[in-house]
């Protein structure tokens, strides 16, 4: 007897082929080799939503960004609504926006972003008695560094550089925007369509989500038609959007390792565990695994850097296996 639980293995991808698929399956068979263990079905595979993005090269530049949004809004004055209080996955679309518009109004939910972040010091709300779901608040005296990092501070710098005015709110009332401009873009992920239901019914004239933005080619560059800027990561001036063809590709894939092991082996892409609803996998995978198995992928890819993921045993993880 052995007790078997579930074996999971980070895996770096370096060579990636014309064919990203081939490639993949290639680099998993020959560290299934190397390291001398076999596959077997209900296996699943975890690529990250990055390396297909590029393989696709489905990516805008800031410029493209800028000109969309122009597009999209005639005004100098826009509103923006619960961005996440983490800056990688918002600091290039946030200078877009500072480069396109004179002044920013900015409302940022509190104590806590939409994931969990937290920013303002629920002490110092409790000793100032403030009503969470009423009250609006400054930042100067609540704001904690997230992450040993002051965001808003980050906001206001980006602003000064551009030559753009910037205005700072919290309030867990997205409508407050309202008092100060009616064109707004709702920085939520999860909850953006409710958010904009609400703007549009409290009187706003013009609101967008990420996902309006970018759901369209500009000159050429990279778009996703469903989903726009959300769950796009931005490097050096660079955005990286979700990907377009992401079943087409887990298709594939599973194709090509079912060919090369005769198992049934379950592949998804990963992303960021914050952005709830973009998952994308194989049909044998159910909603009630889906979550937990990415939330897993991406914490151990972020801990080593690597972009595929190898999850063994994890529908039998704890039974007792007779050999």
């Amino acid at each position: 007897m052995k007790n078997v639980g579930s074996v999971i293995r980070s895996i770096k991808m370096f060579n990636v082929n014309d064919d990203l698929s081939k490639s993949i399956v290639d680099s998993l068979i020959d560290v299934s080799k190397n390291d001398g263990f076999c596959f077997s079905d209900g296996d699943v595979i975890g690529v990250s939503k990055e390396i297909v993005s590029k393989y696709e090269e489905n990516f805008v530049s800031i410029n493209d960004i800028i000109f969309d949004i122009k597009k999209k809004f005639k005004c100098d004055h826009i509103g923006i609504v619960y961005p996440t209080f983490s800056i990688n996955g918002f600091d290039v679309l946030f200078k877009a926006i500072a480069r396109s518009f004179k002044k920013i109004t900015m409302v940022l939910s509190y104590p806590c972003d939409e994931i969990g972040n937290e920013i303002v010091s629920w002490e110092k709300l409790i000793m100032n008695d403030v009503n969470v779901s009423k009250d609006i608040i400054g930042f100067d005296e609540y704001v904690l560094k997230y992450n040993d990092f002051n965001v808003v501070d980050y906001y206001k710098n980006v602003c000064d550089d551009e030559g753009c005015e910037l205005i700072v709110l919290f309030s867990n009332r997205p409508e407050v925007i309202l008092d100060y401009t009616k064109n707004i873009i709702v920085s939520s992920i999860n909850e953006r369509n409710y958010i904009k239901e609400r703007l549009i019914a409290h009187g706003a004239l013009s609101v967008l989500m990420l996902s309006d933005i970018m759901n369209e080619p500009v000159n050429g560059s990279g778009y996703n038609p469903e989903y726009g800027l959300v769950g796009s990561k931005g490097y050096n001036d660079v955005v990286w959007l979700f990907p377009r063809n992401g079943k087409e590709t887990i298709n594939d894939i599973q194709k090509l390792l079912f060919e090369k092991t005769f198992k049934n082996i379950e592949v998804m892409i990963y992303v960021d565990s914050s952005f709830k609803e973009e998952l994308i996998y194989s049909d044998g995978l159910n909603d009630d695994d889906i979550n937990l198995i990415n939330e897993l992928c991406y914490l151990i890819s972020k801990g080593d850097n690597g972009n595929i993921v190898l999850m063994q045993n994890f529908k039998d993880r704890g039974i007792n296996e007779s050999k």
